[in-house]
């Protein structure tokens, strides 16, 4: 039987060695890109938790800060009309130069009736 066929024993074992290298190749890949997977998968669970505990903090944020601009908006006017008459409150409108813009166009005056 072996010499009918003496090419195939030869060629055997070195196919059975590269196909289970092959299959060993492919399946250490697959073991790896299951591994990434579960890490980008844990990064973006935490990344996601982040920006949801982190919403209320800007948006509490968000209100301070027009609070601290209606705040400010209310000392600059009160500035620039005790500057009319105070002295003091005058320089220091003149030294910032602080001045009162005019409202946008369209939201200043009511419109007349026709």
């Amino acid at each position: 039987m072996n010499s009918e066929y003496p090419s195939q024993d030869k060629t055997f074992i070195p196919v059975v060695l590269v196909s289970l290298s092959i299959i060993f190749l492919f399946v250490w890949q697959l073991k790896n890109i299951s591994q990434q997977r579960e890490a980008l998968q844990g990064s973006k669970q935490k990344l996601e938790d982040a920006a949801q505990s982190n919403l209320p903090k800007l948006d509490e944020q968000v209100n301070k800060s027009k609070q601290i601009q209606t705040g400010l908006e209310k000392l600059v006017l009160d500035l620039i009309e005790l500057a009319k008459t105070d002295p003091d409150a005058k320089a220091i409108v003149a030294k910032y130069n602080i001045q009162q813009q005019a409202p946008p166009a369209g939201a200043g005056a009511p419109k007349p009736a026709n």
